[in-house]
């Protein structure tokens, strides 16, 4: 069966609010919805496993995302500049998130990791002022460099799994790395972040 396709910059800059895309849609092009400032929310159907670089950045009203369950990759700034997100779910079939991906999320506040994601790219998470803690999943092994970088009010980092090939996370950061017991590769200080092991007392909220 042939792919499906949704071309680059099919609608980059136009001024829809909502659109439904249809099921068999398998990939997404690059700048497909990019700079549509006026789209509020968007269900992209689950036959879709691929979306290009700046797929939805600078879709600056963009408040509702339901991404597809049969996505494997999440490109380069898919959703930089996404002033209106607050939360996002990544699908578990999501291995990998590139550079910049959330870059200058303002007002995200809860990212749900895929418990299958690998990697995640440099400035992935960069500037989201709002976020305060995140949880990162045993799956992933690689992290790049200052992930969290300008991340102002993130207080705590929860790794499930062992300390991932990471440079540093972010240049002033106050947060704190927690870590499950038993795991490897984290000490006192890691990545130039203070560390301790994670309990019930300072686990996250559900």
């Amino acid at each position: 069966m042939e792919s499906l396709l949704l071309g680059d910059g099919a609608f980059s800059g136009c001024g829809i609010l909502a659109i439904d895309l249809p099921n068999g849609l398998t990939v997404l092009g690059a700048r497909v919805f990019n700079s549509c400032d006026a789209l509020v929310s968007i269900d992209i159907p689950d036959s879709v496993t691929s979306m290009g670089a700046y797929a939805f950045g600078s879709c600056s009203s963009l408040i509702s995302v339901k991404l597809p369950s049969n996505l494997i990759e999440i490109e380069d700034h898919a959703f930089a500049y996404c002033d209106g997100l607050t939360s996002i779910t990544i699908p578990n079939g999501v291995t990998t998130i590139g550079n910049e991906v959330f870059l200058s999320c303002d007002n995200l506040t809860r990212i749900d990791l895929s418990n299958s994601l690998t990697s995640i790219g440099y400035w992935a998470f960069a500037y989201c002022t709002g976020l305060t803690n995140i949880t990162i999943p045993a799956s992933v092994t690689s992290i790049g460099s200052d992930v969290f970088n300008g991340c102002a009010m993130l207080a705590k980092i929860y790794f499930e799994g062992d300390a991932p090939d990471a440079d540093l996370l972010g240049d002033d950061l106050i947060a704190t790395v927690y870590y499950r017991e038993g795991k490897t590769g984290f000490a006192p200080i890691w990545q130039e972040l203070p560390t301790e092991v994670w309990t019930l007392e300072n686990g996250p909220t559900p």
